[in-house]
């Protein structure tokens, strides 16, 4: 019981750090529209994560805070390409990214985005910002078959779905399909409620916005912060 505690303490102190695990992403509901980079780090733009030599390859898309699962789409288009070369070079792209696979988005999930951002031009429009590049104004393809000759493609000129034949031509942007583990934000320390503990899992204290290391308190007149296994806090 008390290694899967200090198991957690240490999670805990290393989402404090913002720093990021070897085997997830960890990242907020704020961090759509940042990039993400191959070490699974997130960044507020290109320039910033190059500074600290890292390499950005997507822009988040998408974070479903409920099942922490995200969406993130390639800072770049792959080119022209057939639909079943489209979904074969998504899933092969490279550099891999920690914690996610790369994929052709399927219909769903381009309408998830596209929400997400608030437009279809939003989304289009929004990679200049964080330094990759804008998708073009033509249609582009999703994983989502009509039938055994036919795909569908959103065309982001504004005429929404339009499905054509699999062989045809069309631009393509890798998606990045990602698990994350939530990570408590700075500005959220003050819905942390003191206790008074005396249980060996229980935390010494932590100030607001602190990133100290802490380690298991003993039995005496502090106060604690309790941790509970999903690293909310009540």
């Amino acid at each position: 019981m008390r290694q899967k505690f200090l198991f957690i303490l240490a999670l805990l102190c290393a989402v404090a750090q913002g720093a990021w695990a070897q085997n997830g992403i960890y990242c907020s509901a704020s961090d759509v529209g940042k990039v993400l980079c191959t070490d699974g780090s997130i960044y507020d733009n290109v320039s910033a994560a190059e500074a600290d030599g890292k390499t950005a390859v997507a822009m988040i898309a998408y974070l479903d805070t409920e099942n922490n699962k995200g969406l993130a789409l390639a800072l770049a288009d792959e080119g022209e390409m057939n639909w079943s070369t489209a979904k074969s070079t998504c899933s092969a792209k490279t550099p891999t990214v920690t914690g996610g696979t790369w994929k052709l988005a399927s219909r769903d999930e381009w309408n998830t985005m596209i929400t997400a951002a608030g437009s279809y031009t939003a989304l289009r429009d929004g990679f200049s910002s964080v330094g990759g590049t804008n998708m073009q104004a033509f249609l582009y393809w999703s994983s989502t078959s009509v039938d055994s000759g036919s795909a569908w493609g959103y065309n982001f000129y504004g005429s929404g779905w339009l499905n054509d034949y699999k062989y045809q031509d069309y631009y393509v942007r890798a998606c990045l399909a990602f698990d994350f583990i939530a990570r408590l934000m700075s500005d959220e320390w003050d819905v942390v409620y003191r206790q008074t503990q005396t249980k060996q899992w229980d935390w010494t204290a932590l100030g607001a916005g602190s990133t100290t290391g802490r380690t298991l308190g003993s039995a005496d007149a502090v106060t604690y912060y309790y941790v509970t296994s999903n690293l909310s806090f009540t």
